[in-house]
């Protein structure tokens, strides 16, 4: 991590089981919960690969981009990003969870967020 000067981050999931929760049939969280995988189980699981347990990378410039109208990766977990990630731009598109990539001006912000300078 150090060797790399700037990181773009995009749409980013940090609780998968909020989003799987969110999103599966019913059939499937009942399933799972009935065996004893909860979501709070599976959210404590992931936490041991989450990168919100990892020490926020320390680069001279962070950026993440996210889809205002995503109805997969909920809001909170780019807010949760944004706090870990102290001192990151964050780039807003008007868009859903796919479409932000046809967003003109995304190449761009990409690109300038891997610029070394």
């Amino acid at each position: 991590e150090r060797d790399i000067p700037r990181i773009v981050l995009g749409v980013p999931l940090v609780e998968p089981a909020d989003t799987v929760w969110s999103h599966a049939p019913f059939s499937w969280t009942r399933k799972a919960m009935k065996s004893g995988l909860t979501k709070e189980r599976v959210n404590e699981i992931w936490s041991l690969t989450s990168p919100l347990k990892l020490p926020p990378p320390d680069m001279t410039r962070k950026r993440i981009f996210a889809a205002n109208k995503d109805l997969i990766i909920e809001g909170n977990q780019v807010q949760l990003m944004l706090e870990h990630w102290k001192d990151s731009r964050l780039k807003l598109y008007d868009t859903g969870h796919v479409t932000f990539r046809m967003a003109s001006d995304l190449r761009t912000y990409i690109g300038e967020g891997l610029v070394v300078d």
